[in-house]
């Protein structure tokens, strides 16, 4: 009888640890009052013929985007300087000036191998940036 009731009790520990454990990751992937996935933090480039485009996205939310001509040194955040933000495959980014705020939200991917960033804006344009 006791062991009996040891295995029950047993089970009933592990079902409950298996729940609070899934029901605590469930989130971790949306931002929450700054970043959010975790794939997109780093430096991403995009070069043509005639100049570089590039984001830095940083762990603690903030962003800059940066273009610069080719042989030219990087001046991040002498373009724009903001807050970023995920929810499913939709990234938010915040600018913020003297002039107020603009928000533009983009569609995005992350390579298998984090290697590339694709990002769409809301007219459709595509540009894809490769990580440094």
């Amino acid at each position: 009888m006791k062991k009996k009731y040891f295995w029950n009790m047993l089970a009933i520990l592990m079902v409950t640890m298996m729940s609070v454990s899934f029901i605590s990751c469930g989130g971790d992937d949306e931002g929450s009052g700054g970043a959010g996935d975790s794939a997109i933090i780093g430096k991403w480039y995009s070069v043509n013929s005639t100049y570089t485009a590039g984001w830095m996205f940083n762990s603690n939310g903030s962003c800059f985007f940066g273009e610069w001509g080719n042989g030219r040194t990087e001046k991040w955040g002498d373009d724009a300087t903001g807050k970023w933000s995920t929810s499913g495959n939709t990234l938010t980014v915040t600018w913020t000036d003297e002039e107020g705020s603009d928000v533009e939200k983009y569609t995005y991917t992350v390579s298998n191998d984090g290697k590339t960033l694709t990002l769409t804006n809301s007219k459709g344009k595509t540009t894809v940036y490769t990580k440094q």
